[in-house]
């Protein structure tokens, strides 16, 4: 699913948690998993979900772009987000997108 709006773009998957992992075990795998480009690094646990989030910038069509990958990892599974921006003042609109997720991909 995609949302868009001028300068953000949030691409989104919700994956069911299908192997039975823990939340722990899905987040070893998914900081495995990152860029080694990724800055910014930030995991944090509230309630039954726990998120984790990185920031990249990409080259894009002869472009760099502003990037935040986001994750709220739940028991049945978790929600994933990959958020672009233009603008680097945006990216506190792209984490409080991040922050509002839940496991059932509820904004």
């Amino acid at each position: 699913m995609v949302f868009w709006c001028p300068g953000i773009t949030a691409w989104t998957v919700v994956w069911n948690n299908n192997n039975g992992e823990s939340q722990q075990e899905r987040l070893k795998w998914l900081r495995a998993d990152t860029s080694p480009d990724a800055f910014d690094v930030q995991s944090l646990t509230h309630g039954e979900v726990t998120q984790y989030s990185y920031r990249l910038t990409e080259r894009r069509a002869e472009a760099l772009v502003h990037a935040l990958y986001g994750f709220a990892i739940g028991v049945s599974g978790h929600v994933q987000m990959a958020i672009y921006f233009d603008d680097e003042a945006d990216l506190e609109t792209a984490r409080a997108i991040c922050r509002s997720l839940d496991e059932t991909g509820a904004i």
